[in-house]
């Protein structure tokens, strides 16, 4: 006896499901923002979107947006990553917000409140593990579009 077509068909949405499943659970939204060990890390390709300078010179925000190489040809994973440099040494470099690129809608938009405050503007109301609300003196204010 032959199976019936549409166990066949119900049999292969299974094993789609199942593989999109384990790809997900290997790279979760959460984990695929969080593993950029350097403003420029290996495997990836780094953008940036908009930098902004504080009113009194110091410090400068700056958004990147990055693709990285997940492993496989067919799969990269996106992120915006907000940092603060300081303009007196550059060097000094701080990740301050991380959230995933979902396209240009989820681009985080900075801008100056004062000399110690950041206000950040993104869709998400999380980071995907890095939110900061300060940083050496500098409060970071979060609203949500």
């Amino acid at each position: 006896m032959k199976p019936s077509p549409i166990l066949s068909y119900i049999g292969s949405a299974l094993v789609l499901m199942i593989a999109l499943l384990l790809v997900w659970a290997y790279f979760p939204p959460g984990a695929r923002a969080q593993t950029s060990p350097s403003p420029s890390p290996s495997g990836c390709e780094t953008t940036s979107t908009q930098s902004t300078t504080s009113p009194n010179g110091a410090w400068k925000a700056v958004t990147t947006e990055n693709y990285c190489d997940a492993g496989y040809t067919f799969l990269t994973t996106g992120y915006y990553l907000v940092s603060l440099v300081n303009a007196s040494n550059p060097t000094i470099i701080k990740k301050i917000f991380v959230v995933d690129d979902d396209g240009a809608s989820t681009r985080p938009a900075i801008s100056w409140g004062s000399n110690t405050t950041l206000n950040i503007n993104t869709i998400h109301p999380y980071g995907n593990g890095l939110q900061l609300t300060s940083y050496s003196g500098i409060g970071i204010v979060y609203s949500y579009r």
